[in-house]
């Protein structure tokens, strides 16, 4: 006879939920009924494990297996007919439908959304079907199965980002979006090219609901950036009681699992609907879906909207992981004192492979600690960034110096300085990132990965006004955010890629300074050798977390480090004063200055009316706030020839790019000049870019144009640098080598 689901046996209820017409009694262990794949009166399951088999075609297995076999014949039988469900679900393209699994039982009709393992293998068919109680459509997992998450089978592990989203069709309307922008000088633009898109470095997820989340799924997010885009839930439940948003505590609730696991992402940040942690603007349960489909019904349209909630996305608080790491692996470590530059060096020889004075990484660690130095002092900062190969130590010393915490703010990444939203006009709970910066320095370990955030352009943006001391937001709930007079310094670390960031019409303003220009085969041995040993001491000590990660040498350097920091900040304006500055090194700054500003002139890119090159004024309050800090960093009592050097390579590393290349061939060719046929031939660019670069130069006076005459015979036009730019060059690059 047939029973009801609610009498049935449980290990049979996974196949009476998905429609198959089983009959069984008190007196045998196995229920029958027709075979779902070959409709044939031969199917049984056993009524004590869930085991089935049909006697005609074979097939047999576990619930498990029955549910991935019921999903290849659907997905066989019925793939392509989703237009209609697409425009249900308000999806651009019915093709992401089929990208995520999506199709309909071919016993009950329903549609089927699958659910997977963490090693991609389908554990959960999904029904969509209409709740009688409610009269809305919803997702029901399959009775007495674990649930599974959504978008595995898309997941790429090359891949750097996870965005995790509340149910599948957020997480579908967001990767067929995200696969279709492309991040671009002036924000997100449409691409129609997969491998430019935001796609080809992220991975899109869904949890089956805000509260369900397996510690098995952990191993996909470790090491990750991870986003959370729960829903924004008002804060007052249907019966009229007062509640935390419950997508909101959901993802409070999950970064702090996360935290605390074994898989460990690298950075957790969250969907801020704003501080309350809703928008109390929108309907309670908007979502990502809703936000993306309001803006229009193709890609193109919906793409402002992307930025938009890429741009509501924030670092989880430090309060959602108490007792947890912010980072997999990380060690907090308390400082040890530390009040001369040779004391802590030693430590730096003995943790690293360190070279000599004034080079690479000791050269890097000093402009640090100098920018470190200078942060509480008005008018022009010192913004450092310090570049070099992957894994060439320029991560590993500005982390040192993170060990200060009183001073020193350190962030792997960085996705904006103000938060968007506050509650209060009074903006008394506004959680920006902007007043948590003052009278510190800001380190931002991996600048690489903010050269691909979408929020690129309003990062920049941000932090100009943030230099200015004047950052100012107005947002669309008619609330604001005012900063200003916040003193802090920021340093950036990452590859040559950043110079990138040099390509403001408003004047770049940082500085740079090259830890290392090329990989030398005897430094990678020596540092290769050491890597080794150390990994060998941190398996043989018998812990893979916490203190004992660390060999002890690399342990006391950070510690050192954080000191020398504490040392110098606390001491800065005796150091400072007692400092000697002769006048030849404030000339020697003001050329600089200048150099540096000829050097970073490039074309506007949004008018030809006029061509200019940024006033050197900041440059020159700039380097010289460099060499005096340097100067103290070095326990010096006068600016002397060894604090000059390292301040030029500086100004050398921040004048590199075309310009200086172009600079440096028309010096080597001095009086007689060179055609722009010879010079595009040694720099490898375009005849065409290299004519309008040489054209903008001539403008502001770096280069002058001239027709030579051999015998009366007039010759092609050649170009040479002008007479000030010569002697300035000489000055910076030639005298002092």
């Amino acid at each position: 006879m047939s029973v009801k689901m609610t009498e049935s046996p449980k290990s049979i209820q996974p196949y009476l939920f998905h429609g198959v017409q089983l009959e069984w009694s008190d007196t045998s262990d196995q229920a029958h009924g027709p075979c779902p794949f070959c409709q044939r009166e031969k199917f049984f399951v056993s009524t004590e494990t869930g085991q089935w088999d049909c006697k005609v075609c074979g097939a047999k297995g576990n619930a498990t297996t029955f549910l991935r076999q019921l999903w290849a014949e659907c997905d066989r039988r019925t793939n392509g007919q989703t237009v209609e469900l697409a425009a249900q679900r308000r999806l651009v393209n019915n093709s992401v439908l089929v990208e995520w699994g999506v199709t309909r039982s071919v016993v009950t009709g329903d549609w089927l959304v699958p659910g997977y393992s963490a090693d991609g293998k389908l554990t959960q068919l999904y029904r969509y079907v209409r709740d009688q109680k409610t009269k809305k459509t919803v997702l029901l997992a399959t009775t007495g199965m674990p649930h599974g998450l959504h978008g595995v089978n898309l997941f790429d592990p090359r891949k750097p980002d996870v965005y995790v989203c509340e149910g599948p069709w957020d997480a579908m309307a967001l990767w067929e979006v995200m696969r279709s922008a492309k991040v671009t000088g002036d924000g997100l633009a449409f691409t129609g090219s997969v491998e430019a898109s935001l796609l080809a470095r992220s991975n899109v997820l869904a949890v089956p609901g805000c509260n369900v989340f397996s510690d098995s799924w952990a191993p996909l997010l470790a090491g990750r950036r991870v986003f959370l885009l729960f829903d924004s839930d008002h804060p007052v439940g249907s019966n009229g009681s007062t509640r935390e948003p419950v997508g909101h505590a959901a993802m409070k609730r999950l970064a702090g699992l996360l935290s605390r696991g074994g898989s460990v992402p690298g950075e957790v940040q969250y969907l801020h609907w704003g501080d309350a942690g809703y928008d109390p603007q929108r309907k309670s349960g908007y979502d990502v879906r809703d936000l993306l489909g309001d803006a229009g019904a193709t890609t193109q349209a919906r793409i402002p909207a992307l930025a938009e909630l890429l741009g509501r996305l924030k670092p989880v608080p430090r309060e959602w992981v108490p007792g947890g790491s912010a980072k997999a692996g990380s060690v907090e470590v308390a400082t040890l004192p530390c009040r001369d530059w040779k004391t802590l060096r030693t430590a730096c020889v003995k943790a690293m492979n360190w070279p000599p004075p004034g080079e690479g990484l000791d050269h890097g660690m000093v402009c640090i600690l100098a920018c470190i130095v200078s942060t509480p002092y008005m008018d022009d900062s010192v913004w450092l960034k310090v570049m070099g190969p992957p894994s060439s130590g320029k991560t590993t010393i500005a982390e040192a110096t993170g060990t200060a915490r009183k001073y020193v703010f350190q962030k792997d990444t960085m996705t904006g300085l103000v938060s968007g939203y506050q509650v209060d006009r009074a903006g008394s709970e506004n959680m920006s990132l902007a007043p948590q910066l003052n009278n510190k320095t800001l380190v931002i370990k991996d600048g690489d990965t903010v050269l691909s955030d979408p929020s690129l352009p309003k990062i920049l943006s941000q932090f100009r006004a943030f230099y200015d001391k004047s950052l100012r937001s107005q947002y669309g709930n008619k609330m604001s955010a005012d900063h200003e007079a916040i003193n802090a310094t920021v340093i950036i670390c990452g590859t040559s890629s950043l110079a990138r960031l040099d390509a403001s019409e408003l004047g770049d303003r940082f500085l740079t300074c090259n830890v290392m220009d090329s990989i030398d085969d005897e430094v990678e041995d020596a540092v290769l050798d050491r890597i080794g040993y150390r990994m060998v001491d941190n398996l043989k000590s018998g812990s893979s977390t916490g203190a004992a990660a660390v060999n002890e040498s690399s342990l006391r350097m950070m510690r050192l480090a954080g000191g020398y920091v504490e040392h110098l900040r606390e001491n800065s304006d005796d150091l400072l004063a007692a400092l000697e500055v002769p006048p030849a090194v404030l000339e020697g700054c003001k050329r600089m200055a200048k150099f540096i500003a000829y050097m970073r002139a490039r074309p506007s890119a949004k008018q030809l009316e006029r061509a200019e090159r940024e006033f050197a004024g900041r440059i020159m309050s700039q380097l010289v706030r460099l060499t005096l800090c340097v100067a103290v960093v070095l326990n010096k009592e006068k600016v002397d020839d060894k604090v000059v050097a390292r301040v030029r390579k500086v100004c050398v590393d921040t004048a590199r790019g075309r310009v200086l290349e172009i600079a440096r061939h028309l010096y080597a060719a001095g009086d007689r000049g060179m055609e722009v046929g010879q010079l595009y031939l040694l720099t490898g660019q375009k005849i065409e870019d290299e004519k309008a670069l040489l054209q903008f130069l001539g403008k502001i006076g770096a280069v002058e144009v001239f027709t030579p005459r051999s015998r009366g015979v007039q010759s092609r036009p050649r170009w040479r640098l002008t007479q000030s730019l010569r002697r300035l060059y000489a000055d910076v690059m030639v005298k002092q080598k």
